[in-house]
């Protein structure tokens, strides 16, 4: 089972870093930089003319997500390092507050259609043999969340007469609500 684990673990770590290399024809921006993903994200939101651009945030935001320290700071320091060779008169502040501003400028609209677009182009490339009876396999996966309990709930699970609460020989304090969240993921 370890084995297995472990497996998959170096596969993924392999994947990030093949994503992450700048020299790979699989790497971020030559992901992003086709015509379909430029258009969704020239359409975003009107912008003034920044170093940190919707694209340059995105691909920032998707490092920063992949590198092993994801903090703000190594993902600037970072751009700073590929900017800093390319152009020596216009380097930016190594200030963290623009990147996090442009990052949080970026519409959930636009990530939300950049997903659906990279699903849609995986699924439509993906290997005819991976189906079972040419079918896309679709799979749920659910899971039960507790949260902290309050005065205020254990108030109010008094009156909607809780099974827990019902229990006489159960604690006062044993109830904790719970949320049932599921998921639906397509598998090609």
């Amino acid at each position: 089972m370890h084995y297995v684990i472990n497996k998959l673990k170096s596969q993924i770590e392999k994947q990030k870093a093949t994503l992450l290399d700048d020299e790979e024809s699989l790497s971020i921006e030559s992901l992003l930089s086709s015509d379909k993903f430029q258009s969704i994200i020239n359409n975003c939101r009107s912008f003034r003319s920044r170093f940190y651009t919707p694209f340059v945030t995105l691909i920032l935001f998707i490092r920063q997500v992949l590198s092993p320290d994801k903090s703000c700071k190594n993902t600037v320091a970072t751009f700073l390092a590929s900017v800093s060779t390319e152009d020596n008169n216009n380097i930016p502040s190594s200030n963290t507050g623009p990147y996090c501003k442009a990052r949080q400028k970026l519409p959930i609209e636009t990530l939300e259609s950049l997903v659906k677009l990279s699903g849609d182009s995986l699924s439509k490339s993906s290997n005819a043999r991976w189906k079972i009876y040419n079918r896309e396999v679709k799979l749920i996966d659910g899971t039960s969340l507790t949260m902290a309990d309050s005065r205020k709930r254990r108030y109010l699970g008094r009156y909607f007469a809780h099974p827990m609460m019902q229990n006489r020989r159960a604690k006062r304090d044993d109830y904790k609500p719970s949320a049932v969240r599921v998921t639906q993921r397509y598998v090609p």
